[in-house]
């Protein structure tokens, strides 16, 4: 069957809702048409679980947006006193990786890149 032949009807919103109410109303029913429940991303302002698709994550990384996002999440964390970034440079340095990731092991997110807003590395490791 060609790819061309092939037909997609996308989910709206007002079905998304209705299956939601469908496994709230039913404990016993697991899924309904592959909703399992809602999404934890529902309170993120303008998210919509049916429009608001995952982008392509190569070209994110390419577009700066992953390092932005890991580097604001190290700060908060920081900001938060969960973690140093002493202790975030110590960790990446440290971290043992298995042996699948190990030809993709990222330099160390050292004090400097916290502070300059910069993280280094390829996309395979970032």
């Amino acid at each position: 069957l060609p790819l061309t032949d092939v037909h997609f009807i996308q989910r709206t919103h007002l079905q998304y809702n209705k299956y939601l109410n469908s496994l709230e109303n039913d404990l016993q029913m697991k899924s309904k048409f592959g909703v399992v429940g809602p999404s934890p991303l529902n309170g993120l302002q303008n998210f919509d679980p049916t429009s608001s698709f995952p982008g392509d994550l190569m070209h994110d990384f390419y577009e700066g947006g992953c390092p932005l996002i890991i580097m604001a999440m190290l700060k908060e964390a920081s900001s938060s006193r969960l973690i140093t970034y002493n202790a975030i440079q110590s960790r990446t340095e440290n971290f043992v990786y298995g042996n699948l990731d190990k030809s993709n092991k990222p330099p160390a997110i050292i004090v400097k890149h916290l502070n300059s807003d910069r993280i280094v590395g390829s996309a395979a490791q970032n």
